[in-house]
């Protein structure tokens, strides 16, 4: 590629989101984040690890909640927001080191400014992720359902609030591909497709 890519990968929960993540970065050579974003938070911010999981990807009502739970006072910044603005400055250093994968965390619009970001959204049919969900956490189909219904109402919250854009729509991504009946590998193939061709543009 002409182009060094970041590749930004917002997921619905179940829908295989990781996994591709994981297959573009194996077949592009480059470093992966998920939940690594954090480990890095907190050797940068001082913040615990533990804290920072409890508010991951968590929607407004646990930043306003945590403004009243949260020891800070006066004009100290409320617990849950510190940790979001944390994880932000950490995704912007990261893709100021060169290209790379993040998965989650609204990383597409952090680096909304930069020209050089492919945003990429998957989702999959529900009864596929439940079907995942069960293989993969070793849970009843019932307990799927609802563990994959409250995933995506708090990562709406979440990215709705902050960015002000709607996630899970066209208008926020570059791609939107259903891992229903294709491979993460597959997956991978579309979005490194896709950024060889923007990249001659």
């Amino acid at each position: 590629m002409d182009k060094k890519f970041i590749f930004t990968i917002g997921r619905q929960f179940g829908s295989g989101g990781i996994a591709v993540g994981k297959a573009l970065s194996t077949k592009l050579g480059v470093p992966f984040y998920d939940s690594e974003i954090l480990t890095r938070v907190a050797q940068e911010s001082g913040l615990c690890e533990e804290v920072l999981k409890s508010h991951d990807e968590k929607p407004a009502q646990s930043v306003f909640y945590s403004a009243w739970s949260s020891p800070f006072c006066g004009t100290e910044l409320p617990l849950g927001l510190k940790v979001f603005l944390a994880q932000f400055n950490v995704i912007k250093k990261i893709a100021a080191e060169g290209p790379c994968v993040i998965v989650g965390r609204c990383a597409d619009y952090v680096l909304k400014d930069l020209d050089n970001v492919v945003k990429t959204f998957i989702y999959a049919s529900p009864e596929t992720r439940i079907k995942n969900l069960v293989e993969k956490l070793n849970v009843t189909e019932k307990q799927a359902r609802s563990m994959m219904n409250k995933a995506d109402k708090t990562r709406t919250a979440y990215y709705n609030y902050f960015t002000e854009k709607e996630w899970g729509k066209p208008d926020s991504y570059d791609l939107m591909i259903d891992t229903t009946q294709i491979s993460p590998e597959a997956v991978a193939d579309i979005i490194i497709a896709y950024s060889k061709g923007r990249s001659t543009k």
